[in-house]
């Protein structure tokens, strides 16, 4: 599993997680329903996060637009259920027209919201593959073209005798 794949399997399952939970709580006070206590509350977020982190565990090949629809809609049932079974008042046993009406508008605004910023993330992060090589290539300096131990010496002077020494033949000095 590569970085890319796994960011995206996280943001899906928080973005489920966290549009599950906010249209329960939100479609449970539209219903007629009170404001969750604390204790509510925190099973509410429990069992929203428990099913992000499931959503975030299937690969993105496998998810289709149904099964995210089929997701979405399990995780605010399971935080509608958590809402009604732990608050201290009981409303209608069944969802009311107006309850059903958010939790579908709800479904479908967080169908659309996971599906944009899944292809978005993908849009950045090709993006910044793409630039941050440029942004870290560092400047290279050339090599030397030949590499040897010995160290390479050469004196401007001993070219200039060897040059000025004349040519002919060399030989013992004629008069001696």
């Amino acid at each position: 599993m590569t970085s890319d794949t796994s960011g995206v399997l996280r943001l899906r399952g928080a973005l489920v997680g966290s549009a599950s939970g906010v249209v329960s709580v939100g479609a449970h006070l539209f219903g007629g329903g009170m404001v969750p206590g604390d204790s509510t509350l925190v099973l509410t977020v429990a069992a929203c996060s428990a099913v992000g982190a499931a959503v975030s565990g299937i690969r993105r090949e496998q998810i289709s637009a149904t099964l995210l629809l089929a997701l979405l809609a399990a995780g605010q049932l399971i935080g509608h259920t958590a809402l009604t079974v732990s608050s201290d008042h009981m409303h209608q046993p069944l969802l009311s027209t107006q309850m059903l009406a958010f939790h579908t508008l709800g479904i479908l605004v967080a169908l659309t919201l996971v599906r944009g910023v899944e292809h978005a993330y993908h849009v950045v992060v090709q993006k910044v593959l793409r630039v941050l090589p440029m942004l870290l290539r560092l400047p290279v300096a050339p090599l030397p073209a030949t590499v040897s131990d010995t160290p390479v010496y050469r004196c401007v002077f001993s070219r200039w005798l060897l040059v000025s020494a004349g040519t002919g033949t060399r030989g013992p000095p004629a008069l001696v």
